[in-house]
């Protein structure tokens, strides 16, 4: 059985578990991740992903407060910007030895919320 999530509280609940995620995900020591995928620029893949999908979440959870979707796509895309800017700065400066700041990563987290923002805003709502 599918519940319906409407209430802002609660779609804000579940983007904010999801944002913990990531830093866990981006803070973990690098020996966590192991079993992944490894081919060239798997992680920028990765990163694209685990930033897009942080968006839709937040596009989603702003929707009850924020009906203007310029303003959302706006504030969503700079909050997943910095969120991703700042967990690359807290890996280099947490774990110098194990982890490095990637101007790469940076750059794959602000293009997957910016391509699923705006991937988003363009598809046409289902009834």
């Amino acid at each position: 059985m599918l519940v319906k999530i409407s209430g802002y509280k609660q779609r804000c609940t579940i983007w904010g578990i999801y944002t913990v995620l990531i830093a866990v995900a981006s803070l973990a020591p690098s020996s966590s991740f192991k079993d992944t995928p490894s081919f060239l620029h798997a992680d920028k893949i990765i990163h694209f992903i685990m930033y897009g999908a942080q968006a839709v979440l937040l596009l989603w959870a702003l929707t009850p407060k924020l009906r203007k979707i310029t303003t959302r796509v706006i504030l969503t895309i700079l909050f997943c910007s910095a969120y991703g800017i700042l967990m690359e700065i807290l890996q280099a400066k947490l774990q110098p030895n194990d982890r490095t700041f990637s101007i790469g990563d940076i750059i794959a987290n602000i293009a997957g919320a910016t391509c699923l923002s705006l991937i988003m805003i363009r598809r046409k709502p289902t009834k």
